[in-house]
Formats: C-alpha cells, structure tokens, sequence
C-alpha cells in the first residue's frame, strides 16, 4: 500500500492511494455464488489455466428449467421424456 492516511482517533482509513492484492477464487466458490442467484440451478464451474473459466448452469423461470436435465443414460431417451 502506499499513500496511506489513518484518522488514529476514529480507527478508520481516511485515503489510500494505491494497493495491491492477491485473491484465491475457487471453482466451488463460484459455483456457489451464482447458484444462489434467482433462475440459476445445478451450476457447475471449471478453471483451466492460465484465465479460461466455463460455466454449465440449468436456468429456470416460471416454473420451467432450460434446458431440460439430461437423463442418466442415453436408452432411457425418448423425445417424450426430453418435453416432459
């Protein structure tokens, strides 16, 4: 930090003129964030280095989810199950 002003009697900082920090975001951290946001469930993050970030989300409003879950095995497909 640098450029730093303290008020010492109301234990507060009054200015600071530059700073450098370092944060460690986690992938489930993420997740978690955005799952709690309205609309958005199941969502899943991946980082791969250096700065790629995907994100999988089921979204839903007014009672209807897309897209549909997908289902656990590919013969249990149907084009009736896939609307249902």
């Amino acid at each position: 930090m640098s450029d730093v002003v303290v008020d010492c009697t109301e234990k507060r900082l009054v200015e600071l003129g530059a700073a450098d920090a370092e944060v460690l975001v986690l992938a489930p951290d993420i997740a978690a964030f955005l799952d709690a946001r309205p609309g958005l469930n199941k969502v899943v993050v991946t980082l791969q280095p250096p700065y790629e970030i995907t994100v999988e989300s089921q979204f839903s409003a007014a009672g209807y989810s897309l897209p549909p879950p997908a289902p656990r095995c590919a013969a249990d497909w149907s084009p009736a199950t896939a609307l249902s």
